[in-house]
């Protein structure tokens, strides 16, 4: 017998570790079953049928993993035409479908890439019919751009409508990136390759993705480790045992090559196989040949290739298969030789003769595939050399978004891993990159410098351009491109200013050497980028669940645990949402507004936006602008496809006047107690045509607390400032900027997911429902609805039963005393029922068992039943105690008309009615009409209603007991941004003054301060000094701290120090003086929500120019425009001295000199060019002051209301009837508007007081209905002044017509209701001589 009958000593495989592996999959050895479409280039651009070949074989192999029984391949090849060259259905075999794609022609041509996405299309929507259900994914390989690209980016929009699973393959230098990308699901789905020789690099990839169970590439950090690995086969065996155990031995060698990495090489000696080298690729083709080919005929050229296998020094592997192959290896041992592993495979063996050969060796056995699992396993492991030879590289986020102490966290982070590693004397630099506005490149010679000089790095603040680092990272990492691992981490909270950069530079990244690992900072985290960036899922990492020694080991040993949280939040909360699309000229070509329209369609998609109850509108503009309103999700998905691109200037104002507009009315109607979050998302790519009315209408449109707005520019024309200006605070997280809005820009959707439903999450704490503290007597009349229009089919008493468990919590979170309040419950259909309750015990006992009636809806009869029942309960207390009617309905009445009178007469008599909706179909203006005023403390829906008995508040006293005493608590700001020593005492200063002015009325109050910046400083606790001098002096002596600005350390203080020495009787005050935003905004939000539900009375007082004022509305208490002040500087807080005592202490109000009739009064003040400045503005506003002075405005049905509109070219509500409940508010508000200039379009002004009268006018007769025209100058367009006046006057509204300066006497009569009710003056400074004359007008 030869040399080969008796032993075969295969194949010497020395193991090149070059870098290790991004994906780490589950280990679970079923596939995925896939419909797989391969589209091949068979153009000229190829040059050989010998490259359209490797095309070929690619797809054999990709495919090799697959589970042909029940997925699916199908094959298009295009040039001039595409070809359908293998259906889904041709082929049902691994070994057939092969053979027909080896056969493929090669034909030549252009790159006419369309078709074939046509072709495949056309063969997608007939396997959707058939394969519903079933992933779909197509692989599209080509190596130039297409030859006809507008049609291609048509057809490619069809594909990603399909939600098909598009992986793009470039080959060559003359790739079109760009074109890819289009192709290409996401960034992370497109592969650039030098040739086609270099597809056999992504295979395993592919295989990967299609196929979980296929032994992926892992994070093993395998490091040049020399080993060799020798397979000894005896062809002595039976032929079937030997088939058997060789495919173990393939099986074996195949999980070992993707256990350690896909471009280790297998080197051979000369004359092996046809070549000196085999890839990881094709060994396991090899392996297979083998089995199916008679040994010796194979290897002929084998002779003394063991001798030399086996070497000192190496990892040495012996694979063995039979009892012959043995007693070969052990003739083949290099006297110094010494064997790490022998690895016996199969039946066949004998364990006695491994363990007698080389007793040192470690000895494994494989009989089984399971076997073969474990000792790859335990292989992978020694196979390793940890971090001793690679290039680290730190990429730390240094921008707004992290902060000071979070980017400290990312130091000491880094310092303490490099601690943990132990790197070796001698080794290579440290590289670190902080990045913001710009990335910032340091290198450290050494372990030791870099853990020394880390901390003293300095957070710089900025946008978050990860982009930029990742390219830095990348060079520097090519530029030392050697034998070394390359090794990059990443620490981030992962809200990139310029997604879609960083979405491409990590692709690229992807396809070089350098491995990322990725850490998450902080909290609010956004994974989805994250995830792109990393390696792979097992290179990502969270800052709160990974120590430096795991992250270690994570680095030199493989993939530890590391328990990522799921990706992307969910909104919880319901919010509106508006989408402002730029449609203007500078988008250059309707394409380009075609790319916002679908990425608008695939963010609602995100979103998940449920129509029935979220509002959605878009609106385009360019000269004008228009909205489209949307009622369902599929007419949203097919209407906005088709909106017009307009062309024509930016002019951006007029888009979110739209908006402005739309809020002013909603927050002038009916509204639940917490306002819905409304979220506007503009999106432009240039400056706006007008952007000082830009400003002015993005200011009042930032003054609703439960507005958000998101900017994102896209291009290269983008005006950074003004998108700033637009965005919501904080602007790094409300601000992206983008190069064009393709569809698979997904960590730019995931960006704006998170903080959408962070903003609509926070919202809330805003304006929270108010505290109740319910009256002991109180007497109650509860309506029910139970009716048929309420029912559901499934569950008819469904909604009935929510409404008796409303009427439960009211009685027990209310604390009714039963001793002291009467209960009615009315429950009523066609049927009208009165039950009545001496006890809550009564009262919870019975009513859990009425029964649900049915029928028709006569909530008229019932509202009259109600009316009986509050008469019979005022008639029982002789007026003494408040009856308060609430009716629960769906509001479809079956005699609206008739439901409306009854109301109005509960109305007229001076009850009040609280009317809550109910049902899945509420008609809300039945509700608000049945409701008292102010309609937005009156109606409410029931789903949305957390607190029961919001409605029971104890209205706010005008008047605060200032003998009461006060703990009073000051929040003095000693942060950085003061500048200097000498400012902070300015505060110092103007608490003294404070607390002088308050000491004589306020008796036994206790006053504390509290400094904050870095961290809070209890300066003077509450129980050390009451009103006196040793209080003053003790301020005065406090230091300035200098750091940051943690406004939520100082206010969680105070909570605390407020609970802490609560005491029953007295009031709990909070002042806080700021002269910027906190560092961290959403824990302070967080505080606020506490401190308002503790019920402390909270004073914000902002300084400067960098004031956050919508952090100061969140701090102070309602209502905000009597708690919430603002001065350009330090020297400004002597002005609000008094203002600020008389809040804490107001004393006796100051009574108007009359007492009139209640009235809705609108004032329409001039703002047109002919005014000149905002001077001559201001000198109106002073008048309209001071007829405000005179006027009693509230919340009564016996109080006045006051709006005011402002017209010039368009005219604008600035606030609406029902907006302030106060004459301090009124005041505020007006001397807050700010000069528009234009022409004098009065009828404008006209036309919306009427609109506005005609939606909100109050029922009761004693109200009057007035409006104040004010105007220096003739109307622009008298014609349709006439018309508007003429409708107004016949609404029965009473008009004041006052002309200063260069006016139209005749035009003032015309619109004036009499002569009696003109007013003239030569100029704007003689008003005030009018002004008492108008005040006996208006209090007759």
């Amino acid at each position: 017998m030869s040399l080969f009958s008796w032993t075969l000593a295969a194949l010497l495989l020395s193991l090149v570790l070059v870098e290790s592996q991004r994906t780490s999959f589950p280990n679970r050895r079923d596939c995925e079953v896939v419909d797989l479409v391969f589209i091949l280039d068979r153009s000229w651009s190829l040059r050989s049928p010998a490259n359209f070949q490797k095309e070929l074989d690619f797809v054999s192999q990709v495919v090799s993993v697959l589970d042909f029984e029940n997925s699916r391949v199908s094959v298009i090849t295009f040039s001039d035409d595409a070809d359908l060259n293998i259906r889904f259905s041709d082929y049902y075999t691994l070994a057939d479908f092969q053979r027909a794609v080896r056969a493929l022609p090669w034909v030549g041509g252009n790159t006419y890439t369309h078709k074939a996405i046509e072709l495949m299309m056309t063969e997608e929507n007939q396997r959707s019919r058939d394969r519903a259900g079933i992933t779909s994914i197509g692989v599209i390989v080509t190596d130039g751009g297409s030859t006809d690209p507008y049609r291609l980016e048509d057809v490619v929009r069809q594909v990603h409508d399909k939600r098909i699973e598009m992986y793009a393959i470039g080959v060559g230098d003359e790739v079109n990136q760009k074109e890819l990308e289009m192709l290409a699901s996401s960034y992370d789905h497109v592969y650039l390759l030098k040739n086609v020789n270099a597809l056999s690099q992504i295979q395993d990839k592919l295989a990967a993705r299609f196929c979980r169970g296929t032994p992926a590439p892992s994070t093993q950090a395998c490091v040049n480790k020399p080993a060799n690995l020798v397979l000894f086969l005896d062809d002595s065996l039976p032929i079937q045992q030997y088939h058997q155990d060789l495919s173990l031995v393939t099986d074996l060698v195949t999980r070992l090559s993707r256990s350690i990495g896909r471009s280790h090489k297998f080197k051979l000696l000369p004359n092996w196989f046809q070549g000196s080298v085999l890839t990881f690729g094709n060994v396991q083709d090899f392996l297979k040949g083998v089995s199916r080919t008679n040994v010796p005929q194979r290897w002929s050229s084998t002779e003394h290739i063991v001798e030399v296998d086996l070497k000192p020094g190496f990892l040495n592997i012996a694979v063995v298969i039979g009892a012959n192959s043995m007693k070969r290896l052990n003739q083949s041992l290099d006297r110094d030789a010494s064997l790490t592993y022998i690895i016996g495979v199969g039946q066949s063996f004998r364990r006695d003769l491994i363990e007698n050969i080389v007793p040192s060796s470690k000895r494994l056995f494989v009989q089984t595939l399971g076997q073969s699992v474990e000792t790859v396993k335990e292989l992978s492991l020694d196979l390793c050399s940890g971090c001793s030879n690679m290039d680290i590289y730190f990429l730390l986020d240094t921008s707004n978004s992290i902060g000071p102490e979070q980017f400290a966290r990312e130091c000491k982070l880094a310092a303490d891993l490099m601690k943990s590693m132990q790197l070796p004397n001698g080794h290579s630099p440290i590289t670190t990159i902080d990045y913001s506005d710009s990335p910032e490149l340091h290198r450290y010679a050494d372990s030791p410098q870099f853990i020394a000089t880390i901390p003293s790095h300095k957070w710089r603040g900025g946008n978050t351009m990860t982009h930029s680092a990742l390219e830095m990272v990348m060079a520097a990492s090519e530029r030392n491109s050697n034998d070394k691992r390359q090794v990059a981490i990443l620490m981030s909270d992962g809200a990139s200013t310029s997604p879609d950069r960083t979405e491409k530079m990590a692709a690229k990244i992807h396809n070089s050497q350098l491995e990322m690992f990725v850490v998450g900072i902080g909290e609010n985290v956004n994974l989805e980028e994250l995830i792109v960036i990393a390696s792979s899922p097992s290179h990502l990492y969270m800052e709160d669940s990974i120590t430096p020694t795991h992250l270690s080991e994570a680095i030199c040993n493989g993939a530890t645990d590391n328990n990522i949280p799921e990706s992307n939040q969910d909104c919880r909360e319901e919010f509106d949402i508006v989408f402002v699309l730029d449609s203007s000229w500078s988008l250059r070509t309707e394409k380009n507004f075609r790319k916002e329209i679908h990425f608008v369609t695939e963010l609602g998609d995100n979103l998940q936006l449920d129509f029935k109850r979220v509002s959605v509108s878009v609106i385009t503009y360019a000269d004008q602008a228009k909205e489209y309103n949307f009622r369902s999700k599929n007419e949203f998905s097919s209407a906005v496809l088709n909106l017009p691109w307009l062309g024509g200037n930016t002019y951006t104002d007029r888009a979110l006047s739209i908006v402005l507009e739309n809020v002013e009315n909603r927050a002038n109607s009916v509204q639940s107690t917490v306002e819905r979050p409304l979220v506007v998302l503009v999106i432009t790519d240039g400056g706006s045509t007008s952007p000082f009315v830009l400003e002015k209408v993005v200011a009042r449109l930032k003054r609703f607390k439960f507005v958000k707005l998101f900017a994102i520019g896209v291009g290269v024309s983008i005006n950074i400032k003004e998108l700033g200006l637009i965005a919501s605070d904080p602007s790094d997280s409300h601000l992206f900027m983008v190069d064009d809005l393709e569809v698979n820009n997904k960590i730019l959707k995931s960006l704006l997911k998170s903080q959408i439903c962070r903003d609509t999450q926070f919202l809330s704490l805003i304006s929270p429902p108010k505290l109740f503290s319910c009256p002991a007597d109180v007497d109650l009349v509860f309506v029910l609805d139970s009716s048929s229009s309420l029912g559901v089919v499934e569950n008819p008493d469904f909604y009935f039963l929510k409404e008796i468990a409303f009427v439960i919590d009211v009685i027990k979170l209310g604390n009714i005393d039963f001793r002291q309040s009467r209960v009615s419950v009315i429950t009523y259909s066609d049927v009208i029922r009165l039950h009545q309750y001496r006890s809550e015990t009564d009262l919870v006992s019975n009513i859990i068992h009425l029964p649900f009636l049915g029928g028709n809806t006569c909530t008229d009869i019932a509202l009259d039943l109600m009316l009986d029942e509050l008469n019979y309960f005022k008639s029982v207390s002789n007026g003494r105690k408040a009856a308060i009617g609430v009716i629960l309905t769906d509001g479809l009445s079956t005699r609206p008309e008739s439901t409306s009178s009854s109301a109005r007469r509960i109305h007229d008599v001076g009850y009040r009615i609280v009317a809550i909706g109910v049902g899945a179909r509420v008609n809300i203006n039945a509700i608000t009409d049945m409701a008292s005023l102010p309609k937005n403390e009156n109606v409410f829906l029931l789903d949305a209603l957390n607190w029961r008995t919001s409605f029971l508040s104890t209205p706010p006293q005008d008047i605060t007991d200032c003998s009461e005493p006060v703990d009073l608590v000051f929040v003095l700001d000693s942060s950085w941004s003061l500048m200097s020593e000498d400012n902070f005492a300015k505060e110092l200063q103007f608490v003294t003054s404070v607390a002088n002015a308050l000491a004589e009325q306020m008796g036994q109050s206790r006053l504390s301060v509290i400094t904050f910046s870095d961290d809070a400083k209890m300066a003077i606790p509450l129980t050390m000094y009451s009103l006196t001098s040793e209080f003053t002096k003790k301020v005065l002596d406090l230091p300035w701290i200098g750091g940051n600005t943690y406004t939520d350390k100082a206010l969680e203080m105070m909570y605390k120090q407020f609970d802490a020495f609560r005491t029953r009787g007295r009031r709990s005050v909070g002042v806080v003086i700021t002269d910027g935003g906190s560092t961290d905004p959403f824990r302070t939000l967080s505080v606020i929500k506490k401190i308002k539900e503790k019920g402390i009375n909270m004073f914000a007082i902002g300084v400067g120019m960098s004031i956050n004022e919508e952090e100061l509305r969140m701090i102070a208490s309602s209502p905000v425009s009597e708690h919430k002040f603002m001065v350009e500087n330090l020297d400004g807080l002597k002005m609000l001295q008094r203002t600020l005592v008389t809040g804490i202490c107001p004393g006796p109000i100051k009574k108007p000199i009359c007492r009139s009739e209640p009235a809705d009064i609108f004032f329409l003040v001039d703002a047109s060019s002919s005014l000149l400045n905002q001077e001559n503005f201001a000198k109106e506003l002073q008048f309209v002051v001071r007829i405000v002075d005179n006027i009693i405005v509230g919340a009564t049905p016996d109080d006045s209301r006051v709006g005011v509109i402002t017209f010039s070219t368009d005219a604008t509500l600035e606030f609406g009837l029902s907006r302030h409940t106060s004459n301090r508010a009124v005041k505020d508000a007006i001397l807050a508007l700010n000069f528009t200039t234009g022409d004098t379009f009065t009828h404008k002004a006209i036309d919306i007081m009427y609109d506005q009268f005609n939606k909100f006018m109050r029922r009761s007769t004693r109200v009057k209905k007035i409006g104040f025209v004010i105007t220096d100058g003739q109307s622009t367009d008298p014609n349709s002044l006439r018309a508007s006046i003429d409708t107004v006057k016949a609404l029965g509204i009473e008009i004041y017509a006052v002309g200063a300066g260069d006016f139209d006497s005749q035009e003032l009569e015309m619109m004036a209701s009499d002569r009696s009710k003109v007013a003239q003056v030569d100029n704007l400074d003689k008003l005030n001589e009018i002004t008492f004359k108008l005040n006996l007008k208006t209090c007759t």
